[in-house]
C-alpha cells in the first residue's frame, strides 16, 4: 500500500492469547475480495475463506474477510466469541479513529493485533502509533520501495484548467453548466496533453477522479465499469427502506445525527421528498414520499472521494413508495 508520500507502515499488538482464525477488516467490498484473493494465492487449499459483507455472510471460516460496515453492527459482531481470532488485520489503520472501529477493536481480544496504512500521522488528536503500542513492524518510504522496484517510477505533470466559450472548467462548473464538463473538447484538451506529456508501455492506463456519478456515467459510457468507490450515496434497499448518507464531516455522535436517530422521542418528524428531475441539481420540483423513521442502524463510513467521516443511516417509511415512482428512482 502506498499514498502520495509513498509511506506504508504497519503496526503489531500482541495480546498473547489463544486462537486459530484470522478477521481482516476493510472499508470496502471490493478491498475484501482483493485481500481474499492474494491470500488465496499464499495459503491455496490449506485454509478456507469466507467474506462478509452487505452481500454475503460466509462467517464459518478459517480466514474471514469482512467489512467494517457489516462486523460493527451489533447483532454481527456479537455472534462471534471475543476471543475467536488468533489475529485481526485492520487494512487503512488510520481510519480507527472512526467510531465503527474503535468498538471493533474494543470488543475482539485477539492474540495479534496488525494494522496496515501508508498515512499513519492522521490531522486531528487521534494516536494510530499508540493503538498498537508504537510497534512498527515494517515501514517503507517510497525512494525505497521503488528501489526495491515494489513501486513503478512516475513523473507528474499539472495541467492548467481549460476555458470553454469564455467558461473556466473547475470544480464548480458541474453547478453552472454539465455540458462543459463533458464535454468533446474537454476530453479532446486532456489527450492532448497525455500525448504531448507521453507514457509508459503501449497505451495509456488512467483514473478519472469525477465530481458526481453522472460525470463518470457519461465518461465511461457505461455505469457498470464505474468504481464503487462513487457508489457511497444515498439508495433505496426496498419500496418503503433506504440509506440515507449524512453531510461531512459527521460522527455517530454528532448533534444533527442524534437528532434523527432519536427522532421519534425527541418529537422530531422527517419528510423524505426526492427530486423529480435527478440530474437538475438546481430544479425545486420534488416527490414527496411521506414520514420516515431511523432504524437505528447507523455506521461511521470514510467517503473515498474527500476521505472525510459521515454516517450511513437506514431508514424505513411509513408508505411505501408508489411503484412507478420507485422503478424511476432506482432505475432512472
Amino acid at each position: 500500500m502506498g499514498d502520495n508520500d509513498g509511506n506504508v507502515k504497519s503496526g503489531f499488538k500482541n495480546n498473547s492469547k489463544k486462537s486459530s482464525r484470522i478477521l481482516f477488516i476493510v472499508h470496502r467490498e471490493q478491498i475484501a475480495k482483493q485481500a481474499m484473493k492474494s491470500y488465496k494465492n499464499v495459503f491455496g487449499r490449506s485454509k478456507t475463506y469466507g467474506l462478509l459483507s452487505g452481500n454475503s455472510k460466509e462467517t464459518d471460516a478459517d480466514i474471514l474477510f469482512a467489512t467494517m460496515q457489516m462486523m460493527s453492527k451489533d447483532e454481527v459482531m456479537t455472534q462471534f466469541q471475543k476471543d475467536c481470532f488468533r489475529t485481526i488485520v485492520i487494512d487503512e489503520a488510520h481510519r480507527i479513529g472512526v467510531a465503527s472501529y474503535q468498538k471493533i477493536m474494543d470488543y475482539f481480544e485477539p492474540e495479534f493485533w496488525l494494522g496496515m496504512t501508508a498515512s499513519p500521522e492522521r490531522t486531528d488528536d487521534f494516536d494510530v502509533f499508540a493503538t498498537f503500542d508504537h510497534n512498527i513492524a515494517l515501514e517503507i518510504r517510497l525512494q525505497q520501495a521503488m528501489e526495491e522496484n515494489l513501486l513503478c517510477p512516475f513523473h507528474y505533470f499539472g495541467i492548467t484548467d481549460m476555458e470553454i466559450d469564455g467558461v473556466v472548467i473547475d470544480e464548480k462548473t458541474e453547478m453552472e453548466n454539465f455540458r462543459f464538463l463533458v464535454s468533446d473538447k474537454r476530453v479532446d484538451y486532456i489527450t492532448r496533453q497525455m500525448n504531448f506529456y507521453g507514457y509508459s508501455g503501449d497505451r495509456v492506463k488512467g483514473l478519472i477522479f469525477c465530481s458526481s456519478r453522472k460525470e463518470a456515467e457519461t465518461l465511461s459510457g457505461k455505469s457498470e465499469d464505474i468504481d464503487d468507490a462513487i457508489k457511497y450515496e444515498d439508495r433505496f434497499l426496498s419500496r418503503d427502506s433506504l440509506i440515507a448518507i449524512s453531510k461531512q464531516p459527521r460522527y455517530l455522535k454528532s448533534p444533527d445525527v442524534q437528532n434523527f436517530l432519536h427522532a421519534k422521542e425527541r418529537g422530531i418528524d422527517v419528510e423524505l421528498f426526492v427530486r423529480k428531475n435527478k440530474d437538475d441539481k438546481i430544479s425545486k420540483e420534488f416527490y414527496y414520499l411521506g414520514r420516515m423513521i431511523a432504524t437505528g442502524n447507523a455506521n461511521e463510513i470514510i467517503m473515498a472521494n474527500t476521505d472525510k467521516p459521515a454516517v450511513e443511516i437506514e431508514w424505513k417509511l411509513d408508505t411505501p413508495v408508489r411503484e412507478d415512482i420507485y422503478q424511476y428512482i432506482v432505475n432512472g
